[in-house]
């Protein structure tokens, strides 16, 4: 899908969401600057039962996407791992910015960009530049909620967002949690920069980069933030 509106994104979003395969792999390319404001987005990967992966390539191409809301219900039936893409697992999101991206999820395990990223999946130059992060619990990014292998790369991507919510395995500000407890499940972040501000965590497990680490790599990153409420 080449898309260069509004509607042409939800249109690949429910493509993407209708393949009834366990691995997506519908690609996307934005030709244009796209203003999400007054629409619904559905987050990728979210109508098959909740366990397919994107597999696919998602590339901005430079451009910005603004104002998209995702909010998932206490009744949803997909409601953990949520973000722009829920989960993904080798697949590649690059070259975009999220200016004001709220996401929110009655479940747990949330991201900007991935609530949940495994395999071989590459961010790369991905910014979220304002907006709220939210769940109930879990892992909570800027970037990416959970990443749950050690072939995951995420480098050159920031977030100003804010986190909020009670968590209680990791809020980073870019990724939430590194890793869980399988090793060698941590995955690499690089050149990397967090802005955003934490708004009551309940967990010890809170970093600047990210919350929860287990046997992943963080390298060149840094963290600048005058304001933080616990």
């Amino acid at each position: 899908y080449t898309v260069y509106n509004a509607d042409g994104l939800i249109e690949w979003a429910n493509a993407v969401n209708a393949l009834v395969d366990q691995y997506l792999d519908l690609n996307c390319i934005l030709a244009d600057d796209i203003d999400m404001q007054g629409k619904e987005f559905p987050a990728i990967c979210k109508g098959n039962g909740g366990y397919d992966w994107y597999t696919g390539t998602f590339n901005g191409n430079g451009h910005t996407i603004s104002n998209l809301t995702i909010t998932i219900s206490n009744d949803a039936s997909v409601k953990d791992y949520i973000g722009f893409i829920r989960m993904g697992d080798g697949c590649t999101v690059q070259d975009v910015t999220f200016k004001n991206l709220n996401v929110t999820t009655s479940g747990t395990n949330v991201g900007g960009i991935l609530g949940q990223a495994g395999g071989s999946t590459v961010v790369k130059n991905c910014h979220v530049i304002g907006g709220t992060i939210k769940a109930n619990g879990g892992a909570m990014g800027g970037i990416i909620g959970f990443i749950t292998s050690g072939d995951v790369e995420v480098y050159a991507c920031s977030s100003s967002a804010q986190i909020e919510g009670t968590s209680y395995q990791g809020q980073g500000g870019i990724v939430g949690d590194n890793g869980g407890t399988i090793r060698p499940a941590g995955g690499k972040i690089a050149a990397c920069y967090a802005t955003g501000s934490f708004s009551n965590p309940s967990s010890q497990y809170v970093g600047a980069i990210a919350g929860g680490i287990n046997y992943g790599e963080i390298t060149a990153c840094y963290w600048d933030m005058d304001d933080v409420t616990y």
